[in-house]
């Protein structure tokens, strides 16, 4: 036994070693068929092939299949219970690596059942804990969600700090997925205290790497850097080849939007490296997507073609739709920018094609569900008006059973009198006719009672059948409300992929903010920036804030369409006059809604404010409808008024185009472009509306601060202003500072 036990524990120093490359040596295999020759069919050695399942399951996923299933059949020849749940538990996901999520769940699903059989909370915890990842992993983000809380519940009850830690950095990750930065910043911070408290090196250096993930994406970006690097440290300590490629990727994205493009290259191709190393094709595509991106804002257009198409490929091999759509949306813009308008028209198309299939159903369910607790309430309440009817009924029958009993007590009285009395027989005699009489008629109705009683009953089980049909609807809604909720949330992610990234921005622009909070998951509002070169051999920055009819979905599929007008206008047409831009826009949305002058007009439409700024000459020129243009010089307010004639909407006679403002830009100028979201916003002391001058005012007293503490002070007094009232609309503010 003791020599059993020297092979398992070698055998387990050299595991560790097989995350550095992808696929095992012959040698190693055979010095494994060694130890298992030598070990007893025992539970041992089952869990020895469990271990080993485990272990290999990024370098030789095949392998790791193959030992685990040895160890699911020895198990079952064993009847070890226990360790079949295990070994399915590895198998499934080892499944997960190769993301072949169909197989991952059905080895989990199968684990469950035992663990539920065993009356195993921990087993029943992990499966959760796995499903939820293979959910996560699948995008479908509400499932995840139900998986990993209650695999929290189980850890809590249980006290066990390292599953705790587990399911909070889970659950930190579908948060984020979400668009809910403070509940995922909190989960993580749980998640590094728990680790620190347990000694839990490999979990520290995740809570480290995603909580940069979440100042990361706040604009902290020094912050953000901080902890990447500990989180590399910690990775690199332990030899964690999945989380020092994660983290790689994670400094290189870093260094991508601080246009910091060298650097983001050297990190990105580091990642790319260990990814292909261990055969990680869902991270190989993110690192082609990466890398096509920093070639394309260095220029090297052909060189970002190549890296898109790599990506496109592996994420439709892996069935990926996020990745799928990620790679369509950036092949569109990089043809765009190669001048191969058809190829970018192409896949748009198909960008749009993933966006069209996740948005198909309303929220109009949420009327039925509100319905179908009604109905189930009232039902409810019928039947236990029904139950109290019976208890009344069964009570009258034994009133009147013991009424019947008393009275033939009497009869017979009367009839043991006859022998004394003969004198009386005959008015015993007819009195005795008159009860038994009166006898039949409380048995008849005795029966109609009973009959009675019987239909209650029936219509009881009528109704309890009722209630169970409205129960299996309500969780049918509850199903498809989630799906909707997190087809929106997904939605969401497609939308922002219009915007310009933070490179783009600051390469532009390097002073500047963006303040944008949409009411819902997606928006009506969005910001639009570009530069073009004019056959002067000039640079033009255009940039806009467009608040689209409405918000939520209708919103969102407004602001999808006007950022297609604007980019015809601005890199098809090569209009660069915001009046010619807006006319076109103005056209272009009255063609695709038929806009018309009579009641059966669509309504829908947008307000906006465009600028073109010329880099050389330092002049802007600004046009706008309903909404204004604010400039910000020597501590001074300068408000340019916009036209209000609709966009969209046919010209009429009294209407004479719309009209440019032009000014002369002075070094430390500030310009701000906007929607009515933030005035608007009701709220304050008496609930009002914040209003245009409080608004301007505000910019005034930041006028001395830089552009990011100039942000952090708007968002604190819209934050105050708002209190506990409801957000109004989409709030979106834009500044350049020249």
């Amino acid at each position: 036994m003791q020599k059993i036990i020297v092979f398992f524990l070698v055998s387990l120093l050299f595991l560790p070693l097989l995350s550095s490359g992808y696929g095992i040596s012959k040698e190693f295999k055979d010095s494994i068929s060694i130890v298992l020759g030598k070990m007893p069919d025992n539970q041992d050695k089952a869990d020895y092939l469990s271990r080993l399942c485990y272990d290999l399951r990024h370098a030789d996923p095949q392998a790791s299949r193959y030992y685990g299933q040895l160890s699911y059949g020895l198990c079952q020849k064993l009847e070890y219970k226990a360790g079949e749940a295990n070994a399915l538990v590895k198998i499934g996901n080892s499944y997960l690596q190769e993301d072949k999520y169909d197989s991952a769940i059905f080895y989990l699903t199968n684990a469950q059942e035992i663990y539920f059989q065993l009356h195993d909370t921990d087993g029943v915890g992990t499966t959760y804990t796995n499903l939820g990842n293979v959910y996560y992993n699948m995008g479908r983000f509400g499932e995840a969600l139900n998986y990993h809380l209650s695999s929290l519940k189980i850890s809590e009850l249980n006290n066990d700090k390292d599953a705790m830690a587990y399911s909070y950095l889970n659950l930190g990750n579908l948060y984020d997925m979400m668009k809910m930065p403070e509940r995922s910043l909190e989960c993580y911070q749980i998640t590094l205290a728990l680790a620190k408290e347990t000694r839990d090196i490999w979990m520290c250096g995740n809570a480290y790497g995603n909580i940069g993930i979440i100042y990361d994406d706040m604009g902290l970006k020094d912050t953000a850097l901080q902890y990447y690097n500990l989180a590399l440290q910690m990775k690199t300590e332990i030899n964690d080849q999945v989380g020092i490629g994660i983290q790689l990727n994670n400094i290189g994205a870093l260094y991508l939007e601080t246009n910091r493009l060298e650097e983001a290259k050297e990190y990105f191709l580091k990642s790319k490296a260990n990814k292909e190393a261990r055969g990680d094709q869902s991270g190989l595509s993110t690192c082609y997507i990466n890398l096509g991106l920093v070639e394309q804002d260095m220029g090297n257009l052909q060189a970002a073609e190549q890296y898109f198409l790599k990506s496109l490929n592996i994420a439709e091999n892996i069935g990926s739709p996020d990745r799928i759509s990620s790679a369509h949306q950036d092949l569109a813009r990089n043809y765009g920018m190669m001048k191969k308008y058809q190829e970018a028209y192409l896949h748009f198309e198909q960008f749009f094609t993933i966006y069209d299939s996740l948005i198909s159903e309303d929220n109009s369910q949420m009327v039925a569900e509100m319905q179908t607790k009604y109905e189930s309430e009232k039902s409810e309440q019928e039947i236990v008006m029904l139950n109290q009817k019976n208890e009344i009924n069964e009570l009258e029958i034994k009133r009147q059973d013991e009424q019947v009993r008393m009275q033939q007590r009497q009869i017979i009285g009367f009839i043991a009198g006859l022998a004394v009395v003969c004198m009386l027989s005959l008015v015993l005699f007819r009195m005795y006719r008159q009860k038994r009489s009166m006898n039949i008629a409380l048995e008849e109705q005795k029966k109609e009672i009973l009959e009675k009683n019987e239909e209650l009953q029936q219509q009881k089980e009528e109704i309890m059948a009722q209630r169970d049909e409205i129960e299996h609807a309500h969780d049918i809604i509850e199903l498809k409300n989630r799906n909707i909720t997190d087809s929106i949330v997904y939605a969401k992610r497609i939308q922002e992929a219009i915007l310009p990234s933070e490179a783009r921005l600051k390469a532009i622009f390097p002073e500047h903010f963006v303040f944008f909070k949409p009411k819902d998951i997606v928006s009506g509002d969005f910001y639009w920036v570009d530069e073009v070169e004019t056959p002067q051999g000039e640079h033009v920055a255009v940039f806009s804030a467009i608040d689209c009819t409405g918000h939520g979905v209708p919103g969102a599929f407004m602001s999808i369409m006007a950022n297609n007008l604007l980019e015809k206008a601005v890199k098809e047409t090569g209009l660069i006059s915001p009046a010619e831009i807006l006319h076109s826009m103005s056209d272009g949305l009255h063609q695709r809604l038929r806009i018309r002058n009579d009641e059966k007009a669509v309504k829908d439409g947008m307000d906006i404010a465009l600028c073109a700024f010329n880099k050389e000459q330092r002049i802007l020129q600004y046009a706008g409808v309903h909404n204004p243009m604010y400039l910000l010089r020597n501590k001074e307010i300068i408000q340019y008024k916009p036209d209000t004639h609709p966009i969209g909407e046919l010209v009429e006679s009294d209407f004479s185009g719309y009209q440019n403002q032009q000014v002369q830009i002075e070094p430390g100028d500030t310009v701000f472009v906007f929607s009515d979201g933030f005035v608007d916003q009701m709220g304050g002391e008496k609930r009002k509306k914040y209003l245009s001058r409080r608004f301007r005012e505000r910019l005034v007293q930041s006028a001395d601060l830089n552009l990011e503490k100039m942000k952090e002070a708007l968002m604190a007094d819209f934050s105050k202003w708002r209190g506990d009232v409801e957000q109004y609309d989409d709030v979106l503010v834009f500044a350049v500072r020249f």
